[in-house]
């Protein structure tokens, strides 16, 4: 369970977790300081159980580093933006008082459980998948840890399968729903904080469709549903809207053919038939308005004469300039003048045109 709650306070940015000395209290992880000693003689940790003591609150927190996960943060596979939230769901769960005292595997249990229920607090889980996500020893372990929560009143309802192999279902308890993914506690309904906000879709379905057709066109798969009703609504920070809202919401476009959707494949997101079919007469109308308008386009008015004060436009009504007249042609030399006299300086003009008139 520390291994689980140091990975999720890696920051990529510097792949490494912060802890502070009352991290292991029993407020918090409520684990021993063996648990941190044996992730540090392992390997897996890169601290000193002196550093984590020092860090009181007010000082700087110990700096760990996860050499196994240095290389690869995204295998934690928790997006950066709800990588905060997400822990501070985790950690307020396994630090809940029905929990006090009981071993880390009964609060992995709780944890594993918990993740894998139904908006209406049901859910299913297969032993063997169960004790290997939460590192037991044996598979038979998993059973039993599902009885404990239903002792301390985790659970309301355990049912196993028929065969070993067989998924087990059991029912969350009232007392605990506010941990369901995307529950609204009571407390989040109270007068001093708000409700979710209002996912009404009316009159705007071919912007949402034409919005997911641009996000396909540029990232070549579907959106989250969260990103995909952000851009289009407000939601609340402090009251987000719970996964059962969002997704009536968009199953409410699918049927109305504004998108085809998959509730467990965000990513197969696509416009639905009827954009597609609003965009083809959209497109075929645009087509059509330049022919239409040109036949029924007015004749150009007359451009008024411009006014004969005018130095830039000259008035229609004007005759046009004559041209400039042409130079005379100089008349051909008459043979009587004398030859010019540099004729008679190139060597053996005498010869060819006799010899040098006088002038």
């Amino acid at each position: 369970m520390l291994m689980l709650l140091c990975a999720l306070r890696v920051r990529p940015s510097d792949s490494q977790a912060r802890l502070i000395s009352e991290d292991l209290s029993q407020q918090r992880m409520g684990l021993p300081d063996t648990a941190l000693e044996e992730l540090i003689a392992d390997g897996w940790l890169q601290t000193s159980l002196a550093e984590v003591r020092a860090a009181v609150p007010g000082t700087p927190a110990a700096l760990c580093a996860l050499p196994r996960l240095s290389d690869h943060p995204a295998m934690l596979g928790v997006p950066n933006h709800a990588r905060k939230r997400f822990n501070g769901w985790v950690q307020r769960l396994v630090s809940h008082p029905l929990l006090d005292e009981q071993p880390a595997g009964i609060r992995l249990g709780a944890l594993y459980v918990t993740a894998h229920c139904d908006p209406d607090a049901t859910g299913q889980v297969r032993l063997r998948e169960m004790a290997t996500a939460c590192c037991y020893s044996r598979r038979g372990i998993a059973l039993p840890v599902l009885f404990t929560l239903l002792k301390i009143g985790w659970l309301r309802g355990v049912e196993p399968g028929p065969h070993p192999a067989s998924p087990t279902r059991f029912t969350l308890a009232a007392g605990v729903r506010e941990f369901l993914p995307g529950a609204i506690t009571t407390a989040s309904c109270s007068p001093g904080r708000t409700r979710p906000t209002p996912l009404n879709f009316q009159g705007r379905e071919f912007a949402i469709a034409a919005w997911v057709a641009d996000y396909v066109a540029r990232h070549h798969h579907g959106p989250r549903p969260r990103d995909l009703l952000a851009a289009h609504f407000t939601e609340n920070p402090r009251t987000p809207w719970p996964q059962e809202t969002m997704l009536q919401t968009l199953t409410r476009l699918a049927n109305g053919g504004w998108l085809i959707i998959d509730s467990n494949r965000w990513y197969r997101t696509r416009p639905g038939h009827a954009y597609h079919r609003r965009l083809a007469r959209k497109e075929a109308s645009f087509a059509a308005t330049p022919r239409s308008a040109e036949r029924h386009a007015p004749a150009p008015a007359p451009r008024p004469a411009a006014s004969p004060s005018c130095s830039t436009h000259r008035p229609s009504t004007l005759p046009s300039p004559a041209p400039p007249p042409r130079p005379p042609c100089t008349p051909d030399r008459p043979k009587s003048d004398p030859m010019p006299t540099g004729l008679w300086l190139i060597p053996g003009a005498e010869v060819i045109l006799g010899p040098r008139q006088p002038a």
